[in-house]
């Protein structure tokens, strides 16, 4: 599930493995788009891997209606 791949994601982050970090981040923020906690985890994958693009992407994509956010 979701919270599962935001896990791992989270401790491959704290070892230093960012691209790993990212790829499970992405698989969580697939399978609950809308959660804010996943949406930032990977933001911060994006600029660990100084991939600004894709992090400027994802946080213009943000849908701030407050109704939507978990």
């Amino acid at each position: 599930n979701a919270e599962t791949y935001n896990i791992l994601g989270s401790i491959e982050g704290k070892n230093g493995d960012y691209t790993k970090a990212r790829d499970y981040f992405l698989q969580a923020n697939k399978l609950d788009p809308y959660n804010i906690s996943i949406a930032e985890n990977l933001v911060q994958a994006y600029l660990a891997l100084k991939d600004f693009d894709n992090a400027r992407k994802l946080i213009n994509s943000f849908d701030f209606n407050i109704t939507t956010l978990k």
